[in-house]
């Protein structure tokens, strides 16, 4: 199954800044010049934490049109991280956002909490998406997961990466997204809530439950292997079963620990051609497998019998 969609048939909305104004939501080939005006957009904006992240759009647009008028600010702009509970509102003016973060705002503005935005709120992968709610561990029901993300964003899956939580996954979509992609994925999926938020950029990965068998020569190896998130080492630390990873690029943000020791332990036995079966084919556009994962667990293996477990067990994450 493919998780594509028509170029014709996606509708790429008009929107400003930040994402035409900023260095990191740009396209590569933007003008370098424009890149200066992060810092501008960075003191026009507002962090505000919320207290229900199921709060739609149209209610935030509302309150900012009374409390700092109807031209303050572009609607298309406002930015919601649903894990972290933060509302990104950016103003034309910095006056008017010093305005508003100077304001007493009340339990109905549904704004816990105020503060003025950093450079590495904007510090993000402007191609994937932090998914939650559903689980993915079913192969089948991913797909029509994804073919609804599809439908929903109007925009085409190129990658994903399902995270330690079943229910986590990073999305890569063929193209860079907008703010609206956030609010359009704050929606119910057969009956589960759906949140959604950006994937920041770090080159710092923690690793935790690390098995003994791991020696720090062999999680080296395992996490300079690019294809499945690793890449270039700048410093590597272990202790007690945790590791904290430090790579040259930001690119590498998060590797598949799992799959990064299944594949180096393999290249010690005889699964050397099973490497490319224990990994999706995303060149070809097929996101399905045969079998669900709990089934793939079971595939004959010359490595230990201890590595199931280890993938269930292992925690790895940005930091």
């Amino acid at each position: 199954m493919c998780y594509r969609q028509n170029p014709s048939t996606r509708k790429v909305p008009e929107i400003s800044e930040p994402f035409g104004a900023t260095g990191t939501y740009m396209p590569e080939n933007k003008m370098d010049h424009e890149h200066e005006d992060l810092a501008s957009v960075t003191k026009r904006t507002i962090k505000a934490t919320v207290q229900n992240v199921q709060t739609p759009k149209t209610f935030y647009i509302s309150y900012f049109y009374k409390v700092a008028g109807k031209n303050s600010f572009d609607e298309n702009n406002l930015f919601l991280d649903c894990l972290n509970k933060k509302l990104y509102v950016t103003f034309h003016d910095e006056k008017d956002a010093n305005g508003v973060f100077m304001m007493n705002h009340g339990p109905d503005s549904n704004l816990e909490r105020l503060e003025k935005a950093t450079a590495a709120d904007f510090n993000i992968f402007v191609d994937r998406v932090s998914v939650h709610g559903f689980c993915m561990k079913n192969s089948l029901a991913r797909d029509k997961f994804f073919d609804f993300i599809v439908t929903k964003t109007q925009m085409g899956i190129k990658d994903f990466f399902i995270q330690d939580e079943p229910r986590s996954a990073i999305i890569i979509f063929e193209d860079d997204f907008y703010f609206e992609i956030f609010w359009k994925l704050m929606t119910v999926y057969l009956g589960t809530k759906i949140m959604a938020a950006p994937v920041y950029k770090t080159k710092t990965v923690s690793i935790s439950n690390l098995p003994a068998e791991v020696d720090k020569k062999l999680l080296y190896k395992c996490l300079k292997i690019c294809r499945i998130g690793g890449g270039d080492i700048e410093s590597l630390e272990m202790c007690d079963g945790q590791a904290k990873i430090t790579f040259k690029s930001e690119e590498q943000y998060r590797p598949q620990v799992p799959k990064l020791y299944k594949c180096s332990s393999s290249n010690n036995g005889n699964r050397k051609d099973n490497n490319n079966n224990n990994r999706s084919n995303y060149n070809s556009n097929n996101y399905s497998s045969n079998k669900d994962d709990d089934e793939q667990q079971q595939q004959p293996r010359t490595t230990s019998t201890m590595k199931a477990t280890w993938q269930k067990k292992i925690c790895c994450w940005p930091s």
